[in-house]
């Protein structure tokens, strides 16, 4: 048998077989190529999950780091005010015990 018979033969075998309902070999790799396919998907949509949880997790820390900075910053523009006010008072009662100094 030559090669062009012995390969119409396959195919018709092949067509027959999938019109039936049986399962050829060609179909049984393209089953296990697509569940391959399938695990990697499912493998992606999962590290997808996580790098969103990530993302989030992330988030809620960078808006707990900007309070507390916010914080920070008032707190110490009230220490700069009190020590400027304390730095007023300290130098009106320099300049009264200072001899010769009319205020």
């Amino acid at each position: 048998m030559s090669d062009a018979a012995r390969e119409a033969v396959n195919s018709s075998n092949t067509t027959f077989l999938k019109n039936a309902g049986i399962p050829t070999s060609s179909s049984k790799s393209q089953s296990a190529g697509e569940e391959v396919l399938r695990q990697e998907l499912a493998s992606e949509k999962q590290g997808l999950a996580i790098l969103h949880q990530q993302v989030e997790e992330l988030k809620k820390k960078t808006k707990a780091t900007e309070k507390a900075l916010a914080r920070t910053q008032r707190h110490y523009e009230e220490l700069k005010k009190q020590q400027d006010e304390s730095n007023a008072i300290l130098m009106k009662i320099l300049n009264l015990n200072t001899p010769g100094t009319y205020s």
